[in-house]
């Protein structure tokens, strides 16, 4: 990995269009101040495709005035169909060399599109991803910071690189990158996943087909705390569910023994975290329905190659041989002994 500063300069070139794809559900609380976030981009060249998708609140209302006042904000009115989807719909019409991806409840600083196709173009890799910072519902973005300069680094083989938690570590969410248009077109989010991960699995196979990938490390855009978003519903087996599916979709198509080797170790880890520790750290009530679905579900995952206990470090190992074997008061004992650790 190598790490260089760059001067933004004068010059604001037409490097192309770039698609920004916006799934919106009663999100009319932020919708103001992320679209507003996009129209005061220092880079010009945009679309920003807005789907509603079959918001109840006055969502549409807001989309469609923003539409009338800059031809830029292109609207699509949908039945509800879950994030996957909506994001399905912008893809089908996207007209951009670039994709971009973002939530409405999200903020974009003025020079996030510059800085992340200058540093596209220049240094030839194939997507682009910023450093966030985490708002909460209330916060306003300062639309007056601009940058004179900015860091980059570098990251070859992105796919083992996120497999390996290589630092910085590559998020999966699919906000706050720019990727080329070109690499990712036929890529679509698949609907199967039920709460999150549908854009982790899509992050994934994008990260397979990119030769490098560049980090811009400076603060490029807001995420918001958002209490109401799905990354912050209850827990539930449907979380487990998704990240066992992700597991086995990538497992099964990937043909890279060394990938496969360090997958083998983040989604075994991924399991038996979301599995049996989440669910007793978080003191749900049901904790004992999670461990006796996912100890029965983990031999099957065992038997079909898609969990590896032997792969996970030794605190871990040992207690996730106490899950399998549903030895269910030294779990408890052992979970105790690794929070305090952990802490």
């Amino acid at each position: 990995m190598k790490t260089t500063v760059c001067e933004i300069g004068n010059a604001l070139e037409n490097i192309g269009l770039v698609s920004i794809v916006v799934p919106v559900y009663n999100a009319s609380k932020f919708l103001h101040r992320a679209l507003d976030s996009i129209l005061w981009q220092t880079y010009p060249h945009w679309e920003a495709i807005l789907v509603n998708d079959g918001s109840t609140d006055n969502s549409l209302e807001i989309l469609q005035q923003y539409a009338q006042q800059d031809a830029r904000f292109k609207v699509i009115d949908k039945p509800n169909g879950r994030a996957a989807s909506a994001r399905n719909s912008g893809l089908d019409v996207a007209q951009g060399n670039y994709i971009a991806f973002f939530d409405a409840d999200d903020m974009l600083y003025p020079q996030f599109l510059e800085i992340m196709l200058k540093t596209l173009k220049r240094d030839k890799v194939d997507l682009v991803w910023c450093k966030s910072k985490d708002c909460n519902e209330d916060a306003c973005l300062d639309f007056c910071k601009t940058y004179t300069s900015y860091e980059v680094c570098y990251q070859e083989n992105p796919l083992n690189w996120y497999s390996l938690g290589k630092k910085p570590h590559l998020p999966l969410p699919v906000w706050g990158k720019i990727c080329r248009a070109d690499l990712i077109k036929d890529l679509r989010f698949l609907k199967e996943f039920k709460v999150l991960c549908e854009d982790g699995y899509y992050s994934l196979q994008v990260f397979d087909r990119c030769n490098a990938v560049a980090n811009v490390r400076n603060y490029l855009m807001a995420y918001r705390q958002n209490q109401d978003s799905s990354m912050h519903k209850k827990y539930s087996f449907n979380r487990v569910d998704d990240e066992i599916l992700m597991a086995k979709l990538t497992l099964i198509n990937t043909r890279d023994y060394n990938y496969f080797q360090a997958a083998c170790r983040k989604f075994s880890e991924n399991i038996f975290e979301y599995s049996f520790v989440q669910p007793y750290l978080l003191k749900l009530d049901n904790y004992m329905d999670f461990w006796k679905k996912y100890s029965i579900e983990c031999h099957k995952l065992v038997d079909d190659k898609v969990y590896f206990p032997q792969c996970l470090p030794l605190w871990k190992r040992v207690l996730a041989s106490l899950a399998l074997h549903q030895k269910w008061g030294a779990l408890r004992c052992g979970l105790n002994l690794y929070l305090k650790f952990r802490k």
